[in-house]
C-alpha cells in the first residue's frame, strides 16, 4: 500500500498563504529570507487522505533589529500641560529603549518612563514638559534604531485650501 501524505504550513491570520510548502526528506518545511513579518504563529497540518488530519502549531520569532514605527515628529504643547510622548517600538529579542532631550538621557528615577511592548512612553508633567527634540532610542543585539520628536508650544503648519466656483 502506498499512502500519499500530504502537508501544509500556514501563518494563522495570514492572508497570502500557505506560502510554504515540505522541502527534503520527510515533512520537513524550510523557511528562507525571512523577515520580522513572517513572526507569528503556524500551523501545521499533514493529511493522508484515511484518518483524521494531525494538526501542530508553533510561534516562530524572527531575529532583527529594532524598528520604530512612523509617528507624529511634531508635538503641540500649551504651557503648564502635561504631554505624553510614545515611540512603538518592534525589536526581537526585546530592545533596551532610553528617552533622550536633546542628547542627555532621561532617567526612570526623574521621569515618568513605561513601556508596555511595543509602546513605549515618556510622561512629562507641567514643569518638566519643556520645548526642544526628544527622541527615543532602541537597541538590541541585531542593531539600533532612533525616533526624532519635537516639543513646541508653537502652532504647526496648517495648509487652508479655497475652492472658489465662477
Amino acid at each position: 500500500i502506498i499512502v500519499a501524505l500530504k502537508v501544509t504550513v500556514v501563518k494563522h491570520g495570514g492572508d497570502d498563504w500557505p506560502r510554504y510548502s515540505p522541502a527534503g526528506e520527510g515533512p520537513t518545511t524550510t523557511l528562507v529570507n525571512l523577515t520580522r513579518h513572517d513572526a507569528g504563529l503556524y500551523v501545521c497540518a499533514a493529511d493522508n487522505g484515511f484518518t483524521l488530519i494531525a494538526r501542530a502549531e508553533t510561534r516562530l520569532r524572527v531575529r532583527h533589529r529594532p524598528y520604530i514605527e512612523p509617528s507624529q515628529d511634531f508635538v503641540h504643547s500649551s504651557p503648564g500641560e502635561s504631554i505624553q510622548l510614545t515611540c512603538t517600538i518592534h525589536a526581537f529579542p526585546p530592545a533596551t529603549v532610553v528617552w533622550y532631550r536633546g542628547v542627555l538621557p532621561l532617567s526612570s528615577l526623574q521621569y515618568n518612563i513605561s513601556s508596555d511592548e511595543p509602546s513605549y512612553r515618556l510622561s512629562l508633567g507641567p514643569e518638566q514638559a519643556l520645548v526642544g527634540n526628544y527622541s527615543c532610542t532602541a537597541n538590541n543585539s541585531y542593531g539600533v534604531a532612533t525616533k526624532d520628536i519635537q516639543l513646541s508650544n508653537k502652532v504647526g503648519f496648517c495648509l487652508i485650501y479655497f475652492n472658489f466656483s465662477v
